[in-house]
């Protein structure tokens, strides 16, 4: 009977060693939702960091619309462990308990290293979600040629206003070499190649204030107008020119018009007044399910993008809102890093692993154009069927710039566009 009992054992101990082996080799996982879009799958520097600790993981990240997505949670469907969410999808999911807040994994405070978003993602107190971009008109600030110009940043209060950028326009352009010459201006104008007269112009202070008030235009031209006058014609604008080697900006639409080996810093655009926390776009944020399946995987993901690692790495031309401090370190190739996507069930699905490489996008935008294609697109829902309104503002904007019509005209010719925009 020993013998018996000892030669089971034997077999039972060896029938536990490739079910043990098995499952230290079973392939971690990790799944990432996606609404519509594919550009929730650009985190190439958070995946980075993520492969340092999990270098056998594996990615996935699915491609749902917004119906499929809205089935899989009604329905008790969700298998995947985080999700990129605008803010509205993000509150909506908190409110219905899709979602957990991130004290679960230790993240009790908004994250110091990250742009203040804390009015929006600290929700009774607890973080929501970490923010991966936000589609607006940022801005990148130049903090060291400010240093050597002896201009200091003006959003240090996680904000800044039209005044504030109309005191360093008044600051600026400065000579900081001793040629005579000015040599550090404040940004380039407005790069309009068909409008040669007017490169030396910045348009953004009514073009930020017109879906936003779009009701309420005479408080623009009462309160703002002189103030608009001053910015839209200061000297502390350069006109832009590629071949210009010794001129430079303390802040532009993109990194790449900047050496990225400076000590740089993004920035918010400014405000109308300091109580108002509207900002140019919408954010998008990682949000992690209320009963995600490969938990701590999540969780590592979303430290991951808080690590110096995932926030000094700058990857092709995008300028996104997330890092007070500007990446550090570049990665060359200028297409975007993007996994490729293909048919699995049919949900748009792809695979990330560490040391992939995917060259797959001829274009990247950079952030001026990401700026210029968001407020097109806030126009065109703000002013339904007036695609071309951007357009006949700024017409109204060069004949007043070229003296051809008075303030009082471009004030009723502003004002009558809006008015027949809305009726619409």
């Amino acid at each position: 009977m020993k013998r018996l009992i000892s030669f089971l054992s034997c077999l039972l101990l060896l029938a536990s060693i490739p079910f043990c082996a098995f499952a230290e080799d079973e392939p971690e996982r990790l799944v990432i939702a996606m609404i519509n879009y594919e550009t929730g799958a650009q985190n190439f520097s958070i995946e980075e960091a993520f492969f340092k600790a999990h270098p056998n993981a594996t990615i996935e990240y699915r491609i749902y619309s917004s119906e499929q997505f809205n089935g899989v949670l009604m329905n008790g469907q969700c298998d995947f462990d985080l999700a990129v969410a605008t803010y509205s999808a993000e509150r909506a999911m908190l409110e219905r308990g899709y979602i957990q807040t991130l004290d679960t994994i230790g993240l009790m405070e908004y994250p110091e290293q990250l742009i203040d978003l804390s009015h929006l993602l600290m929700v009774d107190g607890k973080l929501i979600g970490i923010p991966l971009w936000e589609v607006q008109s940022c801005y990148f600030w130049d903090a060291g040629l400010a240093r050597k110009a002896g201009i200091s940043y003006p959003a240090s209060a996680g904000y800044w206003t039209w005044e504030d950028f109309a005191e360093l326009c008044r600051q600026l352009p400065k000579d900081t070499d001793g040629d005579g010459e000015p040599d550090v201006y404040l940004m380039y104008g407005t790069m309009l190649a068909d409008c040669p007269y007017l490169q030396n112009v910045n348009p953004d202070m009514i073009l930020n204030y017109l879906p936003l008030h779009a009701d309420d235009m005479d408080t623009f031209f009462t309160e703002y107008f002189d103030l608009f006058r001053e910015i839209f014609t200061s000297d502390a604008l350069l006109a832009f020119d590629r071949s210009e080697t010794k001129k430079h900006v303390l802040i532009s639409y993109s990194s790449g018009l900047n050496p990225i080996d400076r000590a740089g810093t993004l920035m918010p655009i400014p405000v109308f007044s300091a109580d108002e926390d509207y900002q140019m776009g919408g954010v998008s944020s990682l949000v992690l399910m209320q009963n995600a399946p490969h938990a701590e995987l999540a969780a590592d993901f979303l430290h991951a993008a808080l690590s110096d690692e995932a926030l000094s790495l700058f990857s092709g031309d995008e300028t996104r809102l997330m890092a007070k401090k500007a990446p550090t370190k570049r990665v060359t190739n200028q297409q975007t890093l993007k996994p490729v996507f293909s048919d699995v069930n049919g949900i748009k699905t792809a695979y990330v692993t560490a040391g992939r490489r995917y060259f797959t996008s001829i274009y990247s935008a950079g952030g001026y154009s990401k700026a210029q294609a968001f407020r097109e697109k806030l126009f065109e829902s703000t002013f339904p069927g007036k695609s071309d309104f951007h357009g006949a503002v700024w017409s109204c904007l060069q004949e007043w710039y070229l003296g051809h019509i008075s303030d009082a005209e471009l004030q009723e010719s502003v004002t009558y566009l809006v008015e027949m925009a809305l009726e619409e």
